[in-house]
């Protein structure tokens, strides 16, 4: 039997409506009411208040929520026509629901920002899983005037980021693991790899080129580099220890 879960805004008295607005940010979302919209999120059929015209779809990303840091998930309803437009919503393990009447912090680009930074993965390269969201997990916290998000980082990276206010200075610190070889590190290795072996490849880091960190069949870190040159593409592992090996497809 498929979930269902009820997503839209109610017209309560004050004083309800006070009752269940946890926070300036977050509104709980009562099920069984009049006038909703049906759409569908994978698999699970969804109501929300929100005209959702021109509906595209929907993201889901998993998270924790509130003071016990319970599993949740934040889930995004795309749609529009001539505008692209986005309703967030939380929805919690117990299949509690709240609208985000404030996803200025969620969608906050500063996080990402200075992840990549320390990372110090340019800008032009797309094709990478080296994201905030494959390496920390985020923990939402309401608070009387609003929502705090603390993304806690997963291995090879140490340490978090911290945000209360959209605009107020970002808390917290990120690095690389003690025992890890860092991006920058890796492409220095991996370009004096190339001219050693007098490989036919001029530019190692293009919009093309695509870098993946994750363990082998060893259970080892590796960056996994994909570069296309023409109609060849070379296929790199270059390991935490400083091992360089490739392929050709």
């Amino acid at each position: 039997m498929k979930a269902v879960f009820y997503l839209f805004f109610m017209s309560l008295p004050f004083s309800s409506y006070a009752e269940e607005l946890i926070s300036e940010a977050l509104q709980k979302v009562q099920p069984h009411q009049y006038g909703t919209q049906t759409f569908y999120c994978g698999e699970t059929i969804l109501y929300s208040d929100v005209i959702l015209e021109g509906y595209k779809g929907c993201a889901m990303q998993p998270v924790l929520f509130g003071d016990k840091q319970m599993p949740a998930k934040v889930i995004v309803a795309l749609y529009g026509h001539k505008k692209a437009l986005k309703t967030f919503f939380i929805l919690t393990e117990d299949l509690d629901v709240y609208r985000v009447l404030n996803a200025s912090l969620i969608e906050n680009k500063r996080f990402s920002e200075r992840f990549s930074a320390v990372v110090g993965m340019p800008p032009f390269l797309k094709q990478t899983n080296l994201t905030l969201s494959q390496f920390a997990v985020s923990h939402l916290q309401p608070t009387g005037r609003g929502l705090c998000i603390t993304h806690f980082m997963k291995p090879p990276f140490l340490g978090q980021l911290h945000l209360c206010d959209p605009v107020a200075d970002m808390g917290g610190r990120v690095n690389y693991d003690v025992s890890a070889l860092s991006f920058p590190r890796a492409v220095l290795l991996l370009q004096d790899y190339i001219y050693t072996h007098h490989l036919p490849i001029d530019t190692l880091l293009t919009a093309n080129t695509s870098i993946m960190l994750k363990k082998n069949r060893n259970y080892q870190w590796v960056y996994e580099v994909v570069v296309p040159v023409s109609e060849t593409t070379y296929h790199f592992d270059v390991s935490f220890q400083g091992q360089v090996s490739y392929t050709v497809l």
